[in-house]
């Protein structure tokens, strides 16, 4: 893919799509406001890929239905208007998710509810997690679909690829817990399976956090690890 410059609009939650999350006029004019900044590409910021356990913010995307696939393709009119490339970053919030915007418990890695989270926390087994995995795939080909031009994995800072690499958040004793390797293995699997979805030449994005900052948290020398894996 082809990008005018090498600014990228990071990714940011505006929280101005309707109440159900479909695209509305101020949500083209916010993409429009962006893309006239002069930037090769916007990432919109955090759009959860579970609406039951995963929400975090009122006036998020919904892109986990076809229904909104029409006012997603607005968006990628408007930012083309400017010779701009469009990109949406998918996540998954999980214990990171907000209680009240949410109908069931929230999935993670370990059961280590955080603090102003949800409390109420359903530990993922190998069904949960392929469940998960398919909803990922499912939003990264409908955005696909809807014309974006790139789809941004959010493994990062908390949410629920991030916190199965992190020790502090991942203490299971299973195949995913433990060491570095086993705790890698859940997010690059997720990352294969939009990979082989949507194709070997549509571009992904990868959010990553290099040092958590955090005792006992990832450090460089993992996340380096990591992202030589993905």
């Amino acid at each position: 893919m082809t990008i005018k410059n090498r600014m990228q609009y990071t990714p940011l939650v505006a929280c101005v799509s309707t109440a159900d999350g479909e695209v509305n006029q101020e949500m083209i004019d916010w993409i429009g406001y962006q893309a006239r900044t002069g930037v090769g590409y916007i990432t919109i910021g955090d759009t959860q890929i579970d609406l039951e356990r995963a929400r975090c913010f009122y006036g998020e995307l919904n892109v986990t239905h076809d229904k909104y696939m029409t006012g997603l393709a607005l968006l990628t009119e408007e930012a083309y208007r400017y010779g701009c490339k469009l990109s949406i970053e998918l996540s998954h919030a999980g214990r990171g998710a907000v209680a009240k915007m949410n109908t069931k418990p929230a999935f993670a890695p370990s059961y280590l509810p955080e603090k102003n989270c949800q409390p109420d926390i359903k530990v993922m087994d190998r069904k949960d997690m392929d469940w998960v995995r398919d909803r990922w795939v499912e939003c990264a080909v409908r955005c696909k679909n809807a014309r974006f031009d790139m789809v941004m994995i959010h493994s990062a800072h908390n949410n629920l690829l991030g916190q199965f690499l992190s020790p502090v958040s991942n203490v299971r004793i299973d195949e995913y817990g433990g060491s570095f390797e086993n705790r890698m293995k859940y997010p690059l699997e997720v990352i294969k399976a939009i990979r082989d979805a949507v194709g070997s030449d549509y571009p992904l994005e990868i959010r990553m956090s290099t040092n958590e900052m955090t005792p006992g948290g990832i450090e460089f020398e993992e996340t380096l690890i990591y992202a030589q894996e993905v």
